[in-house]
């Protein structure tokens, strides 16, 4: 059986440490797609707290992955390797569609966090 070199682990845990500050720190301008309000939100637990009720109050539905644009694909984005997908969407208001961004969870392997999410009404 092969070993990772305990100095490749320890490096491949430093980035992990590193995109997880960045999910942490990690900022939305949520709204635009959702109500008429854009506003920013810092944090996991401030965007969830934001994202959620707009859905709902959005009608949000139909959510799903738009690989007619391309499929999902690990990219390089401003520094950190991510997982990008395009996603299409229906609200009350109209059709939507978005990009999608994942990065690698620092603490479960083969679990991804939210990075970013970039959506407009059609």
């Amino acid at each position: 059986m092969y070993r990772v070199p305990r100095n490749t682990q320890q490096a491949v845990q430093e980035k992990r440490n590193r995109i997880a500050r960045r999910y942490d720190e990690s900022k939305t301008a949520a709204g635009k797609a959702l109500s008429w309000q854009l506003e920013t939100h810092v944090g996991h637990d401030n965007i969830a707290a934001c994202l959620y009720p707009l859905a709902r109050s959005a009608g949000l539905q139909e959510l799903q992955l738009d690989e007619t644009v391309r499929e999902v694909q690990q990219v390089r984005r401003f520094g950190a390797e991510v997982l990008e997908a395009f996603i299409r969407f229906e609200t009350r208001s109209g059709r939507g569609e978005g990009v999608v961004r994942l990065v690698p969870s620092p603490d479960v392997p083969a679990t991804f966090l939210g990075w970013t999410l970039l959506t407009a009404l059609d």
